[in-house]
């Protein structure tokens, strides 16, 4: 329960941070802009022509594991937004190399899914899906579960 709070609030948060972080950056003479929260932004059958996991992996900030989300050396329960800019930022090098070095392969989110969506090979996009459908029924406007989450790195996956 305490995922679909999250989401949402924690949404919330990070939009309001979203159009702060562009309007300083704008104001500073910069071109900026949250693609989620543009126009161009669009989710068609689950599907986004954005993706803020897939702009932190390449920004360092984490890998992906075997439930497809994001995890950091933290853990993998956090909320990620993202803000293009047109200033020149010295980038930081990645501490990992391959797409899912910080994913022990433990399987503690194979045993924490309700659905049974994730094995050893990945998660089952479409088992997923009908299983949230009956979370959006059951606690509308709220959507989401949470459960392959942790906000703890998996059983001490993540290099130090």
């Amino acid at each position: 329960m305490e995922w679909l709070y999250a989401r949402i609030e924690g949404e919330i948060v990070i939009t309001a941070l979203r159009k702060y972080l562009a309007a300083w950056f704008e104001e500073a003479g910069y071109q900026a802009v949250s693609p989620s929260l543009d126009a161009r932004f669009a989710v068609v059958d689950r599907k986004s022509n954005w993706s803020e996991r897939h702009v932190a992996f390449a920004a360092g900030l984490g890998t992906f594991s075997l439930n497809r989300s994001l995890i950091t050396r933290a853990g993998a329960a956090g909320r990620i937004g993202s803000i293009i800019v047109s200033a020149v930022i010295e980038p930081t090098p990645r501490a990992y190399q391959a797409f899912d070095e910080y994913c022990s392969k433990c399987g503690a989110c194979i045993k924490r899914c309700p659905p049974q969506a994730i094995d050893d090979n990945g998660k089952d996009n479409a088992v997923c899906s009908a299983f949230l459908d009956t979370t959006l029924a059951r606690f509308k406007p709220r959507y989401g579960c949470g459960k392959c989450q942790t906000a703890v790195p998996c059983e001490a996956t993540a290099p130090v």
